[in-house]
């Protein structure tokens, strides 16, 4: 077989598009546990989302100009009257109300910000420290058995999936959680087990919690 450039080329596109609609592809021997957050309950509600604003970085501020240059007619707002960072007290400050007042969903950080930098390496305009403080707002680590979080603020009926068979989740330093069949069952101090995966439902506090799984 003639392997010419263009044949190479072609066959280097072809892998990169698998790996680009295959967000399931792992490059490891071991399968490891995947634990994520997902709506209260796994239910969807009616629903609110507040959108553009990430960790520090104002989106609004930095992505209109940016917008602008392709829909002009659209995006006239004065960006420069914007504020450039939406602070991390802000952000506490919107958790906690929205906690006090039976608010319930999902908080997501966007990995590339309004294109200013990437939250696991740095961001123009921030130090180090302050991306770090930031980011410290919200953390899970997983540990051998055990899932860590690091809440600024309470969340009732806080939901994990795990994408495997937990006989006996246990949250630690709360009531025991009870098992239910069904998914739709689901509430707080609840868990339900399926064929490959999990779901544990709580009410998550304030600061560290710990979940043996």
């Amino acid at each position: 077989m003639d392997y010419n450039r263009r044949i190479f080329l072609k066959t280097a596109a072809t892998g990169a598009a698998a790996v680009t609609v295959s967000p399931k592809l792992v490059f490891s021997a071991e399968k490891s546990v995947k634990v994520e957050v997902v709506n209260p309950r796994t239910r969807i509600p009616v629903s609110l989302i507040i959108d553009d604003s990430t960790t520090l970085v104002n989106m609004a501020h930095f992505g209109i100009p940016q917008f602008a240059e392709v829909f002009p007619a659209n995006y006239k707002q004065d960006w420069r009257k914007l504020p450039r960072e939406i602070p991390d007290s802000f952000v506490r400050e919107f958790g906690e109300w929205s906690a006090e007042n039976g608010v319930k969903g999902k908080y997501s950080i966007v990995p590339y910000l309004a294109c200013t930098g990437w939250v696991d390496r740095f961001i123009p305009g921030w130090t180090k420290r302050e991306l770090e403080e930031s980011l410290k707002l919200t953390v899970m680590t997983i540990e051998e058995n055990t899932v860590k979080l690091k809440a600024p603020f309470a969340s009732p009926d806080f939901t994990l999936k795990i994408n495997a068979t937990v006989k006996n989740p246990t949250v630690k330093n709360s009531a025991p959680l009870q098992q239910v069949n069904k998914i739709s069952e689901l509430k707080s101090v609840t868990f339900c087990v399926g064929n490959k995966e999990t779901f544990i439902c709580f009410d998550l506090k304030k600061g560290e919690t710990e979940i043996l799984i």
